[in-house]
């Protein structure tokens, strides 16, 4: 069974108002149970329904990261914000979504 994935939790935790002149990173960690969609039909809805909230548009983010992981098979926890911590430590599916500002337009390979 699948589960759909809810953004209502963003709306509650952006503090920031989207820059019409800002470009951004758009990355995301899904922690999924044993039949999960492809990450790419994780990614587009959810960056489509930031816009106007982070972003004046989509095609403002130029950098994306996208990372599944099996829920039942671990993660390691170091190094990750609490939030996603917490959400892996007690076995949650669940969706962690970072937006940042790119500062330069180099490119990170």
């Amino acid at each position: 069974m699948r589960k759909i994935l809810h953004t209502t939790g963003a709306f509650r935790e952006w503090k920031g108002i989207p820059k019409p002149n800002t470009f951004y990173k758009f990355l995301i960690v899904y922690l999924c149970g044993d039949l999960p969609p492809d990450i790419n039909n994780v990614i587009k809805p959810i960056e489509d329904t930031l816009i106007g909230l982070v972003y004046p548009d989509d095609s403002k983010v130029l950098d994306i990261v996208g990372y599944m992981r099996y829920i039942n098979q671990g993660v390691t926890l170091n190094n990750l914000p609490e939030k996603l911590q917490k959400a892996i430590y007690n076995g949650i599916e669940s969706v962690y979504v970072q937006i940042s500002e790119i500062g330069s337009l180099d490119l990170e390979l």
